[in-house]
């Protein structure tokens, strides 16, 4: 049977370094709610019945926010896609937290905007909870690797990992891993002139992950995710994330899809400047999928909404409904 070598740094029983959280029988899900592809190429009137509906969730919304089934909510700023030119998108991001799917179905059934929108849908898990997995997943890979290799052959592997691959970061290992509060938003909080710069960053793996990368490939980007609870670790300890959720494992009820791990975190920063120097930080950023959201006040969203529909219907040439402040 092969010894245990450097790479091996513990086994799938040798977790007593593991986080600990009391289960609570919640379940956060997020939606990220997207105009529809062909939106720029919808007539004015259709356009404003959307921009209507809009606001119609805005209402739908405080009422969850009041009765704590959606905490967390936000609007976007205007920062679409900086790879390629796109359709100019209006993203509205909010957090549900219910007792059950079931609860999720009847809530989310209710959505003015569930007809005429695109969604991503998500269901998180707590940064612990993925923590645990991540680590346990690993874990039992190196087992399986190491199972029938002799010592050479493992040796072997970790030379080869020392040349071709990067070492963990300096913090890795020097951080305590702690659960993310996650505060809940002040639904009717305005912008202020020195209002930090906040962004959620939605990770998830490459679809290479799957069929595409042999083991030992998939071992080095999971000792990555490893490493990377590490680097969020310090950015909650130093006040630059406030908000991180995992991701429950699943991929996609309505195609075939590869399964892939994800996590949510919301940074706040002094600027783009902060965020792109401690993003540079992160492990995963050169060998995983992102999406992220400039965030805003939910209030300031709901002002940008109403203009949306001023303008609409005087383009239309009707009078508003709504007054701007």
């Amino acid at each position: 049977m092969a010894q245990r070598v450097p790479f091996l740094r513990r086994s799938a029983g040798d977790l007593n370094d593991r986080l600990e959280e009391p289960v609570e029988d919640k379940l956060d899900v997020m939606v990220l709610i997207h105009d529809p592809e062909d939106f720029i190429s919808w007539p004015e009137e259709k356009k404003l019945h959307r921009y209507e509906r809009v606001m119609e969730w805005h209402d739908y919304v405080e009422n969850l926010h009041s009765d704590g089934k959606m905490p967390w909510v936000w609007g976007s700023h205007q920062i679409v896609n900086a790879i390629w030119p796109t359709t100019v998108q209006n993203v509205h991001v909010g957090i549900y937290q219910v007792r059950s799917l079931a609860e999720f179905d009847e809530l989310f059934e209710e959505d003015p905007l569930r007809d005429i929108s695109k969604y991503l849908v998500v269901p998180l898990s707590t940064f612990f909870e993925d923590v645990d997995i991540d680590r346990e997943r690993t874990d039992r890979m190196k087992l399986d690797f190491a199972n029938g290799k002799t010592e050479e052959d493992l040796r072997a592997f970790d030379a080869y990992r020392g040349r071709a691959f990067k070492g963990a970061p300096d913090y890795v290992g020097k951080v305590q891993r702690r659960l993310a509060s996650n505060p809940p938003v002040d639904i009717q909080r305005e912008s202020e002139p020195d209002e930090p710069f906040r962004v959620l960053v939605y990770g998830t793996n490459p679809d290479e992950l799957i069929g595409v990368w042999d083991d030992d490939k998939r071992l080095i980007h999971y000792e990555k995710v490893d490493w990377w609870a590490d680097y969020t670790s310090l950015m909650l300890e130093e006040g630059k994330a406030t908000h991180c959720w995992g991701r429950h494992d699943f991929c996609a009820s309505e195609r075939l899809g590869t399964t892939s791990a994800g996590a949510i975190t919301i940074f706040e920063v002094e600027g783009l400047g902060e965020f792109g120097e401690l993003y540079k930080l992160d492990p995963l950023r050169e060998c995983s999928l992102f999406q992220t959201v400039a965030l805003r006040p939910i209030a300031d969203q709901r002002k940008a909404d109403q203009r949306r529909v001023e303008r609409s219907r005087q383009r239309l040439g009707l009078v508003s409904e709504f007054v701007t402040t």
